[in-house]
């Protein structure tokens, strides 16, 4: 993943972090574009040679804002996965940590679907 993507993708976990927005609060096309950019965090993420430097500390900070989110929402989905994400990071396997977030990505199209 180019460290361009990165910045990019960043935008979404300031979307995710907003500590006193639920899902509920958030419009329609903030909760789509969230959507985007974990699908397209997992597409760019290369599992085959894992993680680089400069997404390590990127793909932490994702962690993060799941773990946040799935708090502020009390949903266990995002929370177990926040979770295999975690360790998936802490054991450099590329391949767990996609799983794991494209299971997010899937928890965020049910929100959007019910929701929107």
């Amino acid at each position: 993943m180019q460290l361009l993507k990165l910045l990019k993708l960043s935008s979404f976990i300031g979307l995710l972090t907003l500590s006193s927005v639920s899902y509920a609060e958030l419009s329609c096309p903030d909760l789509n574009e969230m959507r985007h950019d974990v699908s397209q965090l997992a597409d760019d993420v290369d599992a085959s040679i894992g993680f680089t430097r400069e997404e390590d500390e990127f793909l932490a900070d994702v962690v993060d804002a799941v773990y946040i989110v799935a708090d502020e929402e009390n949903n266990r989905v995002l929370f177990h996965s926040a979770s295999k994400m975690e360790s998936a990071w802490k054991r450099e396997d590329a391949v767990s940590y996609v799983d794991a977030l494209d299971r997010v990505n899937d928890e965020l199209d049910d929100i959007y679907y019910s929701e929107c």
